[in-house]
């Protein structure tokens, strides 16, 4: 096989001077020998350690999502992480049971269905700084989360993660209103707190 390559007299292009390669020959095997090659370092660059040393250089963090290890009833599992996604509210949003057309995540932080379990989550959890729009309260709870079961049992957290529990079983009713929901049926938050806490200490 025979294609024809423009090249310049000095290494580069020219339009009218034209070489002829052969690909089945020695300009083939440089192909063939180059890629392996190239393919080789890669590899070795992947496989390679990564010292501590590089590691603060480039930043790294090693980042534990507590939601994902502490023990919690699947569905308020996913509650939370559809919070933290924006996927809760779901989309296409819907009408609020409370009335509200095309309720978003803002409307939660007013919603006077919500206000009840809301004012109760942030009178247990206690001050919260000044926030940034659109970062609501909920989300900097989210972000402040335990990173082990043994922490849930102290004074704030004791109340406040069942009370941040029924806040988002709220939401997620509240946002579904065409939808058949029994809370009821869900495990109680508290006695789910309280099981926690005999499992750390046994």
């Amino acid at each position: 096989m025979r294609l024809k390559w423009p090249v310049y007299a000095s290494g580069g292009l020219r339009r009218r001077e034209i070489e002829t390669l052969d690909l089945e020959g020695r300009h083939l095997e440089l192909f063939s020998s180059a890629i392996p090659g190239k393919q080789d370092q890669d590899q070795v660059k992947h496989e390679a350690p990564v010292s501590k040393g590089k590691c603060a250089m480039y930043g790294c963090v090693r980042v534990v999502e507590p939601i994902m290890h502490l023990e919690l009833p699947s569905k308020d599992r996913h509650r939370m992480i559809k919070w933290r996604m924006h996927w809760l509210p779901s989309y296409p949003i819907k009408t609020c049971r409370c009335g509200e057309i095309n309720a978003t995540r803002e409307h939660y932080k007013i919603c006077p269905r919500l206000q009840p379990l809301l004012l109760k989550l942030l009178d247990h959890y206690g001050t919260i700084p000044d926030l940034k729009h659109p970062v609501q309260p909920l989300d900097y709870i989210l972000n402040n989360l335990p990173r082990n079961e043994v922490v849930l049992g102290n004074k704030r957290w004791i109340k406040a993660w069942p009370a941040l529990i029924r806040v988002l079983r709220e939401i997620d009713f509240l946002s579904h209103a065409d939808a058949d929901f029994n809370l009821d049926d869900e495990p109680d938050p508290e006695v789910t707190v309280k099981q926690q806490q005999n499992n750390t200490q046994s």
